[in-house]
């Protein structure tokens, strides 16, 4: 249901920060132990528009996927959020990074960047991630579900999410929410 219709009820202006703190207990527990979870908030952010139901299974998402990424990594597990402002031109770009933001409109964002220190994911499969039923963990491990559904409930926000990643580097999502 959450792939097919968009729902938009449960929208109310949140603090973004103070949301994910109060999931911080679910965000260890889909972390489990041993893996280090940082934030790093923007003082005085500015609340944006957002289901709180529907934002935590897609923060949730992000959470599980660093997990499984982190498992078989010789390094110190870490998966970490903050946020920062941002602002898309008419063009599509970022204003500071000058970098294309595919799926932004122009405006105002709060971005939530979601960084693991895990094994990173392969650029040939990079442009597939978000597509429906991919994914590269056995049968049952997962469903190919996931970062679908989280690109679809970020997506009924108004905002945008984005990969960044390099084998053996981890990967970074970038949540874009408008202001």
């Amino acid at each position: 249901l959450t792939f097919g219709r968009t729902r938009t009820a449960g929208i109310k202006s949140v603090d973004l920060a103070e949301t994910i703190e109060c999931l911080g207990g679910m965000l260890r527990q889909v972390l489990g132990e041993g893996i280090a979870l940082d934030f790093d908030w923007l003082e005085r952010a500015p609340q944006v528009e957002l289901d709180r139901a529907r934002f935590g299974p897609a923060l949730m998402n992000l959470a599980s996927n660093a997990r499984d990424a982190l498992a078989s990594q010789d390094v110190a597990p870490r998966f970490a959020l903050r946020t920062h402002l941002a602002e898309i031109d008419e063009r599509g770009f970022d204003t500071d990074s000058h970098q294309s933001v595919p799926g932004a409109a122009a405006g105002s964002y709060l971005v939530l960047t979601a960084r693991d220190n895990g094994c990173g994911i392969d650029p040939e499969i990079t442009d597939r991630i978000f597509e429906p039923f991919f994914t590269t963990k056995d049968p049952d491990k997962g469903t190919g579900l996931g970062l679908m559904i989280s690109h679809q409930i970020i997506a009924d926000h108004g905002g945008s999410i984005e990969v960044e990643s390099q084998e053996g580097q981890g990967a970074t999502f970038h949540v874009r929410i408008p202001t």
